[in-house]
């Protein structure tokens, strides 16, 4: 059974490579482009795992982490955060949300989905896509 990954990015083109590169994984890649269209597929489409961009419009990451953690039916969600962008002082903010593994900067396509794979794993117990 492939892995099904959220990738919330505001950037377009990051959000094309997620698709493509892990699709190339044989993962199964939706995208949210801000905060508000996050939380809405976290509740629609129930992922085994959540890629959140540090940097979200609408809602940001920091709100998608607050609602999913007021969300019993969301908690069980893991997350990876990229916190490849934004003033690393801010990172602390993270520190009051389950967050199952932190990227601080850009990751190779293997290095992501090696991560994506053992966070779903290791949490949902899902097994390896490859």
């Amino acid at each position: 059974m492939p892995l099904h990954v959220l990738a919330a990015s505001s950037s377009a083109y990051r959000r094309w490579w997620y698709v493509d590169q892990l699709g190339a994984y044989g993962m199964v890649v939706a995208t949210a482009v801000d905060g508000l269209d996050c939380v809405e597929q976290l509740r629609a489409r129930r992922p085994d795992v959540l890629l959140l961009e540090s940097l979200l419009r609408w809602g940001g990451s920091l709100g998608v982490l607050a609602v999913r953690a007021d969300d019993i039916d969301l908690q069980e969600i893991p997350v990876v955060f990229l916190a490849i962008e934004g003033v690393s002082a801010d990172w602390y903010q993270l520190a009051g949300y389950s967050v199952q593994d932190l990227i601080l900067r850009r990751p190779s396509v293997q290095k992501l989905a090696t991560t994506l794979e053992a966070v779903a794993q290791q949490t949902c117990g899902i097994a390896s896509t490859q």
